[in-house]
């Protein structure tokens, strides 16, 4: 890779086109200091590999994915569909 996460993390927020999309860090990096840089940068959720369970990420996507519709303007929400996965924001 060209750098770790919190590199990509920062350079997504920079860029005009992911300013208002939700970011969920996966990693092992467990530390607090870890956690709290990866949201200080803009991560949206944060979820460490040592405690990722079957139902983790799915919980988390769904909470960050609701916390979006309910806090962006509806001008800057956008429904996508990544493979099989359709998300539309429902306001």
């Amino acid at each position: 890779p060209d750098g770790d996460g919190f590199e990509v993390l920062s350079v997504l927020r920079r860029h005009p086109s992911f300013t208002f999309m939700p970011i969920v860090m996966l990693t092992a990096r467990d530390t607090r200091e870890d956690i709290v840089k990866g949201l200080a940068l803009g991560a949206d959720g944060y979820v460490l590999k040592s405690h990722y369970g079957p139902n983790t990420l799915d919980y988390v996507l769904r909470y960050v994915l609701q916390q979006d519709v309910a806090s962006k303007p509806s001008q800057s929400r956008a429904a996508w569909t990544r493979g099989q996965l359709t998300w539309s924001p429902q306001v």
